[in-house]
């Protein structure tokens, strides 16, 4: 499962959706690993779950070094308002929930023509 074509490359890590001036290191600015594959390539199964466990590494060693402080952080995002990162954490979780929704909704339309008179077991 990958994002449609023309999807941002933030949707495929989700910890660089958090980047703010680091304000006792100087004005750094902390950003989560990124480098991720053009969206719409053709990419063999494996290669794409290398890439998300490369990437999911990296984002899990970037909330891992959040502070309390951190996460009391926020910023003005376009559309949605004011948002705080402990809300993009948690928006993360539910996003990850949300495709692996749709891949089992991807499977069961795939099986509901093969179930033949089983179907009425859910309403046919």
């Amino acid at each position: 499962m990958v994002h449609p074509a023309g999807a941002r490359p933030r949707d495929r890590n989700g910890a660089d959706r958090f980047r703010w001036p680091d304000s006792h290191d100087a004005g750094e600015e902390r950003s989560a690993p990124g480098g991720v594959a053009a969206v719409g390539q053709s990419v063999d199964a494996a290669e794409l779950l290398d890439e998300f466990v490369t990437l999911r590494t990296g984002s899990i060693t970037f909330v891992e070094g959040l502070r309390d402080v951190d996460l009391v952080r926020g910023g003005w995002h376009p559309d949605i308002g004011y948002v705080l990162v402990v809300d993009l954490l948690h928006e993360w979780v539910y996003h990850d929930h949300d495709h692996i929704r749709q891949m089992m909704a991807n499977v069961q339309r795939y099986l509901w023509p093969h179930l033949g008179s089983t179907q009425k077991f859910y309403g046919a």
